[in-house]
């Protein structure tokens, strides 16, 4: 989406740095933070979501789906019955000893095409409490 279609939502942004060139392999021009979640935006203001956590963002719509911190394990078993069939432990940086659960899916455009990219969702005590939108460096 492009930046002035973002500031529509209504979203109220806590942030927006310029990141250390070596920080990003992507090398976005600015990073927005919306509480922990990250939006990288580029010179030409597009404006892409890179993680989502639920402490400010309340929803995120996935095609026809609408997950939020409310969304079980089941449920996007439900969702995703190929991609979300088991989840996998993962340690994340931001939930130091605490062991998350993860599942994830591909992305396909309308065609049908694979993407080389993935949405990972993170789960603790059987609820969604983030998703990242994962591409390959």
């Amino acid at each position: 989406m492009i930046f002035s279609d973002f500031i529509s939502t209504g979203i109220k942004i806590d942030s927006i740095i310029k990141p250390d060139p070596m920080q990003y392999a992507d090398k976005p021009d600015s990073v927005i933070y919306v509480g922990s979640s990250r939006f990288f935006l580029d010179l030409n203001n597009r404006c892409d979501a890179r993680s989502i956590w639920f402490d400010k963002i309340t929803s995120v719509k996935l095609g026809k789906y609408l997950v939020n911190k409310s969304t079980t394990f089941n449920d996007l078993k439900m969702m995703f019955p190929i991609d979300c069939i088991n989840t996998k432990p993962i340690k994340h940086y931001n939930y130091k000893g605490i062991i998350l659960e993860t599942c994830s899916l591909d992305i396909k455009d309308s065609k049908g095409q694979l993407w080389d990219m993935r949405i990972i969702f993170y789960l603790k005590d059987d609820k969604l409490i983030g998703l990242d939108f994962w591409e390959p460096i």
